[in-house]
């Protein structure tokens, strides 16, 4: 599915405390290939443990 990055951070913007990851190392296989690194990235997101990171 199609997000349109730009909509996606205008929207992400309203939302308080939200925290996003945003990387483009899955593109759209992320489940898929990798859902467990997905999975534990999120929760460790979740736990404070993974700050907020840029693609670079």
């Amino acid at each position: 599915m199609f997000v349109n990055f730009k909509l996606a951070m205008e929207t992400a913007s309203q939302i308080a405390g939200i925290r996003l990851w945003v990387t483009n190392e899955y593109m759209r296989s992320g489940l898929p290939d990798g859902g467990g690194q997905v999975f534990n990235h999120l929760i460790e997101m979740l736990n404070r443990k993974k700050p907020l990171f840029w693609p670079s």
